[in-house]
């Protein structure tokens, strides 16, 4: 089964260990009612790449790729090179959770936050 035949949601590419790290996006995608999914990824490829794949697996066409120091926001329609929101681990966590909401907006087409 691809991503695509699955329930339609935002795929999240990271490592296990990130997961508890980006929590507060999580919570802001949660919280403008739109699922996400994570899948644990092992290699270490490009970050803006890897977000684009994300995207591109997504039947939502929004991804997420992250890694312990930031994590980008990514629509399938863009340059895989240009992701639309860039997070790191220094901003605050009330940065972190409109980065969530802003990405589950984008799937609602309503403005940014």
């Amino acid at each position: 089964m691809t991503l695509a035949e699955e329930s339609p949601a935002i795929v999240v590419f990271g490592s296990q260990t990130t997961e508890t790290h980006w929590q507060e996006v999580l919570w802001g995608i949660e919280e403008e009612g739109i699922p996400w999914v994570w899948y644990s990824t092992e290699e270490e490829s490009a970050l803006a790449e890897s977000a684009w794949q994300a995207a591109s697996q997504s039947p939502l066409r929004v991804g997420i790729g992250c890694n312990p120091q930031q994590l980008l926001v990514h629509y399938q329609h863009l340059d895989a090179a240009t992701p639309l929101f860039r997070l790191l681990t220094t901003d605050s966590p009330a940065e972190a959770r409109r980065t969530g909401h802003n990405a589950a907006r984008l799937v609602k087409g309503l403005p940014f936050k």
